[in-house]
C-alpha cells in the first residue's frame, strides 16, 4: 500500500488514541512533496464533492485551504499574488455568480 501526505500532528494522534507507532516518512524531495500536495487536493476536492451538510462543507473547504497554503509556501507564492490573478480572472472573464453550464462541442478559451 502506498501512503499518503497528513497532517503534521496525525502520526501524534495515532499514538495517543492507539498506543502504537505509526509508520511515516518525510519528503526531502521538493518534487515529490509537489505531487504529494496535488494528490491531498485532488482527495480533498472530492471530500468537499461529497459533503452532505454546511459543517462538512466549511471542514473540507478549510482543509482545501490548508493545502493550498501548503502549495503556495512550497513554491514561495503569495496570497496577494493568488488574489490577483483571481482579480484579473474575474475582471476579465467572470466569476460563476450566474450559474452558468456550457455543454460540450462549445469552443472557450480557458477556465
Amino acid at each position: 500500500m502506498r501512503g499518503k501526505l497528513v497532517r503534521d500532528r496525525i502520526p501524534d494522534i495515532i499514538r495517543e488514541d492507539t498506543g502504537k507507532e505509526p509508520k511515516v516518512t518525510r519528503l526531502s524531495d521538493p518534487g515529490k512533496m509537489r505531487k504529494a500536495l496535488l494528490e491531498k487536493l485532488v482527495e480533498e476536492a472530492n471530500e468537499a464533492r461529497g459533503a452532505l451538510t454546511r459543517k462538512e462543507l466549511i471542514e473540507e473547504l478549510a482543509d482545501i485551504g490548508e493545502v493550498m497554503l501548503a502549495i503556495r509556501n512550497l513554491h514561495r507564492i503569495s496570497l496577494k499574488e493568488v488574489e490577483w490573478v483571481r482579480h484579473t480572472k474575474q475582471r476579465e472573464r467572470g466569476g460563476f455568480s450566474k450559474s452558468l453550464i456550457l455543454y460540450p462541442g462549445t469552443k472557450t478559451g480557458g477556465s
